[in-house]
């Protein structure tokens, strides 16, 4: 597989775990932690992997991404507000990911 695909499911667990997180401590679902933890475990190994193939340098900064996913699902999931701020931000982030990997 590509490291391409390898950071994909690093950042899409690692998000997906967030929320998660977040709705167990909502509302309390014991099966909402153990989807976080295991979502959390699974990031790991293919963090390496896609360290292994596209180096630790571009994978590190590349998993800032999940620091723009998370919020946005959250708005989706949770209703969360997102202000001006919040979205320049999240703009600032995307373009150091753009301007580091290209």
């Amino acid at each position: 597989m590509s490291g391409w695909i390898y950071l994909a499911i690093t950042i899409a667990s690692t998000v997906i775990a967030q929320i998660a997180f977040k709705r167990h401590y909502i509302t309390k679902r014991y099966l909402d932690l153990m989807v976080a933890i295991g979502l959390f475990c699974l990031a790991v190994p293919f963090t390496f992997l896609a360290a292994h193939q596209m180096g630790i340098g571009r994978v590190y900064i590349s998993t800032a991404l999940s620091y723009v996913l998370t919020p946005i699902a959250a708005r989706f999931a949770f209703g969360e507000y997102l202000g001006l701020r919040q979205w320049g931000a999240l703009t600032l982030i995307v373009a150091g990911v753009i301007v580091y990997n290209v």
